[in-house]
């Protein structure tokens, strides 16, 4: 009986590539939970931001309807109050208080909102607010997620938008 030589590896060369593969998985490890970390801040802004849009468009519909809580001459009362969460308790159907406390996925978030005039050229302008809405996150130490800014008008524009073509 005759033996071939046999070539293998030794045992040094497989504990080398043990050691290069295990820096390799740890590195690649590392990169998915940094990723899985960046896709989870990611996913709560963009709720944020879409919260704190329905808010914006939810204020400017509540602003013209005279029988809201929160008509146009009710968040007058509120210009330059800091930042404040909107009065809601007289909302008997607690959309409001669905719009400023909401609950997504189990996770709470806090909304309120900053008002002061708007003025255009030092001239205040009587049918606009300036606002500012801010979304929070009350689990992280009411850490600011997102702001938004724009103008509460105090009417419906019904009418076409005057604006000229040049040419």
């Amino acid at each position: 009986m005759q033996f071939q030589e046999e070539r293998g590896f030794s045992l040094v060369e497989v504990l080398v590539s043990v050691v290069i593969l295990s820096i390799v998985s740890v590195s690649l490890i590392s990169i998915f939970s940094q990723s899985l970390r960046s896709t989870r801040e990611s996913s709560n802004e963009t709720v944020a931001a879409n919260l704190a849009f329905h808010a914006a468009s939810y204020l400017q519909q509540e602003a013209i309807d005279d029988a809201s809580p929160l008509k146009y001459a009710t968040l007058q009362t509120l210009v330059d109050d800091g930042e404040v969460s909107p009065p809601c308790a007289a909302d008997a159907s607690n959309a409001c208080q669905s719009v400023f406390e909401p609950v997504i996925n189990g996770k709470p978030y806090s909304i309120s909102i900053r008002l002061t005039d708007y003025t255009k050229d030092g001239v205040k302008e009587a049918h606009l607010i300036r606002s500012k809405i801010v979304v929070r996150d009350p689990q992280q130490n009411s850490a600011e997620l997102v702001a938004i800014e724009g103008v509460i008008s105090s009417a419906a524009l019904n009418e076409e938008f005057p604006f000229t073509l040049s040419e």
